[in-house]
């Protein structure tokens, strides 16, 4: 675990306001705000941000509770997304999903993201803020391993 990461476990640890806690995360070296939440009801999450314009997963949120699609999403990750035509890469590719995951659970997501030109990843951390964060400027709770995917239309 980098020094980093453990600083980011140790923000997020009281939860007690988000906006503060976000905020701290954001002026980590290595972390950049993108976009802060305009609403503390907010609840999009990591996956929305990255599959919101997919017809996929839009057809998903008009037919499903939330805790279905996470399921989907993050439960059952890898082959929610093989089956839908993003294939694994064995290197990293512009734009390309990251999905985060513990070595523990292979078969299960705990983060999404996108990779950047630059190798930066830009995700959303839970229902907080958007970040552009180095691949491993993620919490703990998000796994030990990143993994990277990228859609091809003729998988569909």
């Amino acid at each position: 675990m980098t020094r980093q990461r453990r600083r980011i476990d140790e923000i997020a640890a009281p939860a007690i306001d988000r906006s503060i806690i976000w905020s701290t995360v954001g002026a980590l070296h290595g972390i950049t705000i993108v976009e802060p939440f305009a609403d503390p009801s907010d609840r999009y999450t990591c996956y929305w941000y990255v599959f919101k314009d997919e017809d996929w997963y839009q057809a998903l949120e008009s037919t499903k509770r939330s805790r279905e699609i996470e399921g989907l999403l993050l439960t059952a990750g890898i082959s929610f997304l093989t089956g839908h035509g993003y294939v694994r890469l064995s290197e990293p590719e512009d734009h390309a999903v990251v999905a985060y995951q513990s070595s523990a659970y292979p078969a299960s997501v705990r983060h999404y993201g996108r990779l950047l030109a630059d190798g930066r990843v830009r995700s959303k951390f839970g229902t907080g803020y958007v970040f552009e964060h180095a691949l491993d400027r993620v919490p703990n709770c998000y796994g030990d391993r990143a993994v990277f995917f990228q859609k091809r239309e003729n998988n569909v």
